[in-house]
């Protein structure tokens, strides 16, 4: 669904210009080029709050098809489809505009001080997420839900709160939008009589970023966006005609089991997720754009995407030859590739900014340098991972690759220091032009001074620079240091590094 803009152009072409046509053939066209528009305006509908929107993903769509088929059956016109396009073109448009109109301030819930070992939200899923955001205690929650109609996205972890309970916010809650994290099997109590999770326990297949589960197209497109999808789902929720679902997987018989779903009671907006692993503090940085997109915040550059389904709907309605349509067709599948790459995101300003030229795994594995940012989020650290632009106190890149250069030029992150970390056998090449290669040999632990302050490296490496070894960290400049290890978790110090 993500590039499905791309997929009917391309679909297009082909039917036109490239292939005798049979009537089924028409239609199989027509149904395939239609199904993509017609499930991101059933989307935007149910979001907006239309009820019944959760038929089309029953039976994996297929009466959805079905309909599809009888419709292009009966009514031969080919610009029906192109009628649809054009439709959700100034769906996606008017999506876009209530999106921003209502990009309100996020507010998390933390929970009272005899709950203080269960988390809630955290200020670093905040300085992920949004750069307007704050915390605030259950009691001021307490108060400002039911008394002040103020237009907020509340952010909610049942288990660390379970006293702000799905029922006591549909009854006393005023005004704004409620982002409820579940957990498995009741924990802590948070269901109560007509909840909308059922006390169960879901368990998804593993490795948790392949089998992801089935999500509406804007979270999809989300999720591709994001470090690794590395959430689990606790329990599952009720099926309901007035709710949207966002989240889902199928049983065998084709019926959805939904796994976060949203609905709007009284002009407020409840959003439903099975689990609180998306907003745990080490867990958030993975998910940001995912996370963003389930809280409604605006993606800007789906615009260029509703100007480019007008471009193609409206010529193809309007132009009668063919051969100039050729040209078109080709002009918007370049322009679909290149605006799905581009989505919107905020400059996090953080305590530490992480690159990485290796893939990123579940922080789960304390063995590899994926467990980096959830040590460093324990030690209350704030984390952001991969992003365009941040706003650091250090900013630190794992390089595993060789002859990797460093580019200061070409750095859009704003830091206090940067700290370039080699992996064994790894080397770069500074913008003087030195040639740094980190040895294979591990040395165990290191003192190592940096800024006059010592940190200690774990499994430590010598670092070669232009052929001369140094057991020391290297410094390009003034602000930007070279140190290697085999195991970048296990560097101890940074916390006081920064904070010193």
């Amino acid at each position: 669904m993500k590039d499905f803009l791309c997929l009917i152009a391309i679909a297009t072409m082909f039917y036109f210009y490239f292939s005798e046509k049979t009537k089924w053939e028409t239609i199989l066209w027509k149904v395939s080029c239609s199904l993509a528009p017609l499930i991101i305006i059933i989307n935007i509908l149910g979001y907006w709050g239309m009820p019944g929107t959760i038929f089309h993903v029953w039976f994996w769509s297929l009466p959805l098809i079905c309909i599809l088929v009888l419709i292009f059956y009966f009514f031969e016109q080919k610009y029906i489809l192109f009628s649809l396009l054009l439709i959700s073109g100034i769906f996606m448009i008017g999506n876009e505009i209530g999106l921003i109109y209502n990009n309100n301030e996020c507010i998390g819930i933390i929970p009272n001080k005899h709950k203080e070992g269960l988390e809630g939200v955290s200020s670093n899923l905040l300085k992920n997420i949004t750069d307007k955001g704050s915390l605030v205690s259950l009691e001021n929650a307490y108060r400002r839900i039911s008394k002040e109609p103020i237009e907020k996205k509340w952010i909610i972890s049942l288990p660390s709160t379970p006293e702000l309970k799905p029922e006591w916010l549909r009854k006393n809650a005023l005004a704004g939008e409620y982002y409820l994290f579940a957990e498995h099997n009741n924990l802590n109590s948070f269901i109560g009589s007509n909840s909308p999770f059922n006390s169960d326990s879901f368990h998804r297949k593993t490795p948790w970023d392949t089998y992801k589960p089935i999500m509406n197209p804007y979270l999809f497109k989300a999720s591709g966006k994001d470090v690794l999808y590395c959430s689990n789902i606790g329990c599952t929720l009720k099926n309901d005609l007035e709710s949207f679902p966002l989240v889902w997987v199928y049983t065998k018989f084709g019926s959805p089991i939904l796994l976060a779903k949203s609905v709007i009671e009284n002009g407020k907006r409840f959003v439903y997720i099975g689990d609180s692993d998306p907003i745990v503090s080490f867990l958030a940085p993975y998910n940001p754009f995912w996370i963003r997109s389930l809280m409604g915040m605006p993606n800007y550059f789906e615009m260029l995407n509703a100007i480019l389904i007008f471009i193609l709907s409206f010529y193809v309605l309007v132009q009668k030859e063919q051969k100039s349509r050729l040209y078109v067709f080709v002009f918007l599948v370049l322009s679909f590739l290149i605006v799905n790459k581009l989505y919107t995101d905020i400059k996090p300003n953080v305590d530490i900014s992480i690159n990485s030229t290796e893939k990123w795994l579940t922080p789960h594995y304390p063995s590899h340098f994926s467990s980096l940012p959830k040590k460093l989020v324990q030690e209350n650290l704030t984390v952001a991972l991969e992003r365009n632009k941040t706003i650091s106190k250090l900013d630190l890149e794992i390089i595993s690759k060789k002859r990797y250069r460093i580019d200061r030029t070409k750095n859009n992150n704003k830091y206090n220091f940067k700290l370039l970390v080699l992996l064994p056998d790894s080397s770069i090449i500074t913008p003087q032009g030195n040639f740094i290669l980190a040895d294979d040999v591990p040395f165990g632990d290191r003192l190592v001074d940096i800024q006059q302050h010592k940190i200690i490296i774990s499994d430590a490496r010598n670092l070669y620079i232009d052929g001369n070894l140094t057991d020391k960290a290297f410094s390009i400049s003034e602000n930007i240091y070279v140190i290697a290890t085999g195991s970048p978790q296990r560097i101890k110090g940074i916390h006081d590094l920064i904070y010193k």
